[in-house]
């Protein structure tokens, strides 16, 4: 009876993102500081708009060169999320049994004597607080930021209180920490104000310390110069060449190089990394799709300029092009006009456009109206039924990205090539 009663309790203290929020930093209190107190890792946090993913993956892999790393998984960013990677427990989606979970698996993780050397953590803040509770579980060393665009603009209201969110890491920084910064973004630039403590940039711009030059994109991915300068003017460069795809993912490239520097890992050895890494699953990775078709997953999210930048890349690839796109979510009063840029950024060059969702029908209308033929424009009300319309095209390239409620990666695996039946 006890337990029961202590389980309602707990389920109705979450019921609410702020409860939950709260909840997570208790445990964060109780269950992550003890091992951290006793193995004193040092902690890297990747945060920002978009790309956190990519580039947590790829600094986690380019550290591992040198430290025992333990690093979020998937999309698991939540402050709830945090502490169960940190005290080793793999959530349920179970209130109770996560919360009695986690405290069994950090006293075992207390007992075993051994930790990671360092962490790699994706954090993020789909709602305002965030990153606060995330920031009252741990302090970071290295502090990453990727950018601070229009993602969840219904939440917050304002791009600047998106920034101000973002910036809490860097705020929290432990003494003698680094800040990572893209100097390209306004916005995260001026972050460097907020601490007292070493700032790096890294970008395209001659403002970046960390910085690439020659970057050329083509259909087998990116090449490039990356160049650290020094405090003493002295600057190491190295030529690479990626299987990432798109202009901005050379920000997460840089990111992650920019991270392993100031943790002590060489370009030389950091190079090598880089150019093995493989996109995360629905991070604009590419999938062989029938009939000789290439398909660009992007499917995991997506938010305006995201989505611009993604259709950037599938024009770099063999033509036929073709799009599925389903709605953004999260952008409150902006939710009409970002729909209807992105219809009018594709209407000139896109070859065949399928729209998926609400949002979708107004990316197909301002196709349509820029010029776009109405007869290469359909809408589907599924990932099925989008994944089918492809098919009929067949071959060229096609881009697969929504909002995550849309569940569009659905429609790629459909149209993976060793899909059973071609479905």
């Amino acid at each position: 009876m006890i337990l029961q009663r202590s389980r309602l309790i707990l389920l109705r203290f979450a019921s609410r993102a702020a409860a939950r929020r709260a909840l997570a930093v208790l445990l964060g209190r109780l269950l992550v500081r003890p091992v951290l107190r006793r193995y004193r890792p040092a902690i890297v946090t990747i945060s920002g708009s978009v790309g956190k993913t990519t580039t947590s993956r790829l600094t986690a892999a380019i550290l591992a060169e040198r430290f025992r790393v333990l690093s979020t998984r998937g999309n698991e960013n939540s402050p709830m999320s945090l502490v169960a990677v940190l005290v080793g427990y793999r959530r349920t989606g179970r209130l109770a049994r996560d919360v009695v979970g986690m405290c069994r698996a950090a006293l075992a993780t207390l007992r075993r004597g051994h930790y990671a050397e360092l962490l790699v953590l994706e954090v993020a803040a789909g709602r305002p607080g965030g990153l606060r509770a995330a920031m009252r579980i741990i302090r970071p060393d290295v502090a990453v930021i990727t950018n601070v665009r229009d993602a969840h603009l219904e939440y917050f209201g304002t791009i600047e209180a998106i920034a101000a969110e973002k910036s809490r890491p860097v705020r929290r920084l432990k003494p003698g920490g680094v800040a990572v910064l893209n100097v390209d973004d306004p916005r995260v630039r001026a972050m460097s104000s907020l601490t007292r403590n070493r700032t790096v940039g890294y970008g395209l711009s001659p403002a970046a310390s960390v910085r690439a030059t020659d970057l050329r994109r083509s259909e087998t991915g990116i090449t490039a110069t990356v160049e650290i300068r020094r405090a003493d003017g002295q600057v190491e460069s190295a030529s690479l060449a990626t299987p990432l795809l798109a202009h901005h993912q050379a920000y997460s490239l840089l990111a992650a190089l920019a991270a392993a520097d100031a943790l002590g890992v060489p370009l030389e050895r950091a190079v090598p990394v880089a150019t093995r890494f493989q996109p995360p699953e629905g991070r604009l990775s590419r999938v062989r799709g029938p009939a000789g078709m290439t398909i660009l997953d992007d499917s995991h999210n997506a938010s305006p300029q995201a989505m611009l930048d993604s259709l950037e890349a599938l024009r770099t690839l063999p033509a036929p092009h073709q799009a599925v796109l389903g709605e953004m979510r999260q952008l409150g009063p902006h939710h009409e006009r970002a729909h209807r840029m992105v219809g009018a950024a594709v209407a000139g060059w896109l070859d065949a456009l399928v729209t998926v969702g609400p949002g979708g029908a107004r990316i197909a209308a301002a196709a349509a109206e820029h010029g776009m033929d109405p007869a290469r424009i359909r809408a589907a009300e599924s990932p099925e039924a989008a994944a089918e319309l492809v098919r009929r095209d067949g071959g060229g390239t096609v881009l697969v990205k929504g909002s995550s409620a849309l569940q569009l990666e659905r429609a790629v695996e459909l149209l993976r090539d060793d899909a059973p039946d071609g479905r």
